[in-house]
């Protein structure tokens, strides 16, 4: 096989070819390691200010699955939030529930994402704290996150405020470092609302006198 190497952005031009030709990049991908992350538990939510509707969806549970691209072997930490944005929270009320879905599938990981403090921090729910975790023959490392607003769960007390966030991955391969941004499916932030009577109410505001 003859390898031709270059940047992805070499032009080359041939005269007559015959038979198959497969062009490809050599050596070891820029990114080795491909991650994803989708909300697997959700609320959805109507925010109001001055009239203005805004539907969003707040996050309660996230998968994050991280694997290695065409065979590297990856070396990557613990994924991390960091918030995109603050604000007050909004009211709100929130329309009837989604279909119920399936039970969620069984992670390596189970990890707490704590938004009271900046930066977040992300805790394991039990058993020591992993930092780093090999990604190697193609296999995959999921983690599910709880995203966590509350200052004191038995005293009913939150951040009143609504927070945008993404994920961290810091990742090694080969002597190489790197960090990937990680956000929704469709590349969107996530997004964490209080959902609380007191700042978004669960009912229909447009009922209230």
């Amino acid at each position: 096989m003859n390898e031709i190497a270059g940047s992805p952005h070499t032009a080359i031009q041939v005269g007559s070819v015959h038979g198959n030709i497969n062009v490809g990049r050599s050596g070891p991908p820029e990114v080795p390691v491909a991650v994803c992350a989708e909300a697997v538990e959700w609320s959805e939510f109507i925010a109001v200010e001055d009239e203005v509707e805004e539907l969003l969806t707040c996050a309660d549970t996230i998968e994050i699955v991280a694997q290695p691209r065409e065979g590297a072997e990856v070396v990557i930490g613990a994924p991390h939030p960091r918030v995109v944005s603050r604000r007050r929270a909004r009211k709100c009320f929130t329309p009837p529930p989604p279909p119920a879905y399936s039970a969620l599938p069984p992670p390596h990981e189970y990890w707490i994402a704590d938004l009271t403090i900046d930066p977040p921090e992300i805790t394991p729910e039990n058993g020591p704290r992993r930092y780093e975790f090999d990604l190697s023959a193609g296999v995959a490392e999921s983690f599910l996150v709880h995203v966590d607003g509350w200052i004191d769960i038995e005293e009913d007390l939150c951040i009143d405020e609504e927070v945008r966030f993404k994920f961290v991955v810091d990742w090694m391969c080969e002597g190489r470092r790197g960090r990937v941004d990680v956000l929704g499916k469709f590349g969107e932030a996530f997004v964490w609302h209080p959902l609380t009577p007191e700042l978004g109410v669960r009912y229909d505001l447009r009922q209230v006198q």
